[in-house]
């Protein structure tokens, strides 16, 4: 949809995070009057760093969207509102912070939409995960799969804070009319990704680059899909711009590989030393999770136009710095 993003005002939540600093640099791209909304907490180094070819062109704001008065604030006036902030972590810190995921992100979500609302924004991103999808499920996981019937006293507070805020804006959109676009995103990898989150490609390529055994569980060979984080972001914002339904889109890898296999390909890309490492764990039972992207590729022709060696390689070397 050509110049759908010229002179929009568009409000990137969580901008300087992983996924949020690439939609940004897409929407300067394309000729949109941006704001990055950043913690108040985010260190100046890394607004620096992941939003550098798009600072002198937007607008940064620091906002607590914990605060319903700072979110009415920085969503005054926006077209758009993109909502990537959230609490996230490794499978530990979530383990160990359920209620405060769960708290803050439902907060987030709540005041956003509020905002948004209020300041009459034409459209608002809600921004979910596979996760929502139970593990013990099996086959092609599709849209329509009822995701509450899979909650579970191990279920942990951020999945159920996606769960919740995913009703919560579909509320928001049949008593309001407020334009939601819902996406479950797949495992994202990239360039700007995090070290510190516990997610298994920065982790391989950290521990190749430094010749560090690569540790594995019951032997890798549970397959997972991965995508690249600009086609994810195209994938999204062609979303935005074309669907009108308030109803969840999953937007993930289709091709997959074993957990063993990606670490021999990250070896190999990085021409490492590093030996992989199998550990044993009762406890860890993770099946094949298969994610169905029929409905994105109807709804905005999704493909995915980079191999997963292609990304590997832009993101090796991006850690490489």
């Amino acid at each position: 949809m050509a110049n759908f993003w010229n002179k929009k005002k568009v409000l990137v939540t969580g901008a300087a995070g992983f996924i949020g600093s690439h939609a940004v640099d897409y929407l300067v791209k394309n000729g949109a009057d941006a704001t990055a909304q950043v913690s108040e907490k985010t260190q100046p180094a890394k607004i620096k760093r992941n939003l550098s070819s798009s600072l002198n062109k937007i607008k940064i704001v620091k906002a607590d969207l914990t605060d319903i008065n700072s979110c009415f604030k920085i969503a005054k006036d926006q077209n758009i509102i993109l909502n990537f902030a959230a609490l996230d972590g490794g499978s530990v810190f979530k383990k160990e912070h359920a209620a405060e995921i769960f708290k803050i992100n439902s907060q987030i979500t709540l005041n956003m939409l509020e905002a948004a609302r209020t300041s009459k924004a034409k459209k608002f991103l809600l921004v979910s995960s596979i996760e929502v999808y139970p593990k013990n499920v099996s086959g092609l996981l599709s849209e329509n799969y009822k995701v509450t019937g899979g909650l579970n006293k191990n279920t942990d507070g951020y999945v159920r804070s996606k769960i919740f805020s995913e009703i919560t804006a579909q509320q928001y959109s049949q008593q309001y009319g407020l334009g939601i676009n819902i996406v479950r995103l797949g495992n994202v990898y990239g360039p700007r990704d995090y070290l510190d989150k516990g997610r298994v490609i920065p982790t391989f390529i950290e521990q190749a680059l430094n010749n560090k055994p690569i540790t594995i569980w019951n032997g890798g060979k549970q397959k997972k899909s991965f995508i690249y984080v600009y086609n994810l972001v195209s994938a999204i914002v062609r979303l935005v711009e074309r669907y009108e339904g308030s109803d969840p889109v999953n937007i993930a890898g289709e091709n997959y590989i074993s957990i063993r296999d990606l670490a021999k390909l990250i070896i190999d890309l990085t021409r490492s030393r590093s030996k992989i490492v199998s550990f044993e764990s009762k406890d860890l039972k993770t099946k094949d999770m298969l994610i169905d992207t029929k409905k994105a590729k109807k709804i905005i022709y999704f493909k995915e136009e980079t191999t997963l060696k292609e990304g590997l390689k832009d993101t090796i070397n991006y850690f490489r710095m």
